[in-house]
């Protein structure tokens, strides 16, 4: 069994704020991978997703603010390879608040005002 958490790198400035790595620890056999996403990025949790309902994980998805181009993107990444980076980036039209598992947005605030 996994968990995927957020932490921040030692090498992050204390002026930055929030975590720049995706971290899979397994628990059964201590084994840990990370991802770092470097300074510009503020990562929020992840989640693990199976593509079926038994069996391991296939995927973790979760969502970051890239803080240069002040938006947020969904992520995701082969649960069997963090370390590889993400297979899949969308970046969302703007930067929303953080805690986006937890709250809903209104359609305005995920539509491009041009």
């Amino acid at each position: 069994m996994s968990a995927a958490y957020v932490g921040r790198s030692a090498g992050r400035s204390s002026s930055l704020p929030g975590w720049d790595q995706l971290v899979a620890f397994d628990v059964d056999t201590g084994r840990k991978t990370e991802y770092n996403f470097g300074d510009r990025w503020c990562i929020e949790e992840h989640i693990y997703v199976r593509t079926s309902g038994t069996g391991p994980a296939s995927w973790i998805v979760g969502t970051g603010l890239d803080m240069e181009r002040r938006q947020t993107a969904l992520m995701v990444f082969s649960a069997a390879d963090i370390a590889g980076g993400p297979i899949a980036l969308a970046y969302l039209p703007r930067a929303l608040p953080f805690g986006l598992p937890g709250i809903f947005a209104p359609a305005s605030a995920t539509t491009s005002q041009r």
